[in-house]
């Protein structure tokens, strides 16, 4: 969809559910453009000849992999620690929540620096 929108959206929906295998077999997918055939959906249809040209499907089972983890297996706790992987705290924020500060001023002093304030 990212690569040719326009001929996405000139492919009625029931032909969307079509496999790969089915529609790349003696060009199908070029049948199921049922829209208009403007010089948009033309040149769109023209580049996705060019990036199925040679493409050969194979009968091994597709596999995923997670990269965030070691096992290469995902989980809800390695996506949660993804979120953090490029946060850092800013300098003194420990110190801030150690003092004996009123709740009010250290949220404050988070506010200012976490560029809230």
């Amino acid at each position: 969809m990212a690569i040719a929108p326009d001929v996405y959206a000139a492919v009625s929906v029931r032909k969307r559910k079509t496999t790969v295998a089915e529609a790349l077999m003696g060009d199908a997918w070029v049948r199921h453009v049922t829209g208009p055939r403007t010089m948009q959906v033309l040149l769109q249809i023209s580049q996705l000849c060019d990036l199925l040209d040679g493409v050969q499907l194979s009968e091994k089972p597709d596999t995923f992999t997670w990269n965030l983890t070691a096992d290469r297996n995902y989980s809800a706790a390695s996506a949660y620690g993804a979120m953090f992987l490029s946060s850092s705290s800013p300098l003194g924020a420990k110190q801030i929540w150690k003092t004996s500060a009123p709740p009010r001023v250290k949220f404050f002093f988070w506010l200012v620096m976490h560029g809230r304030c």
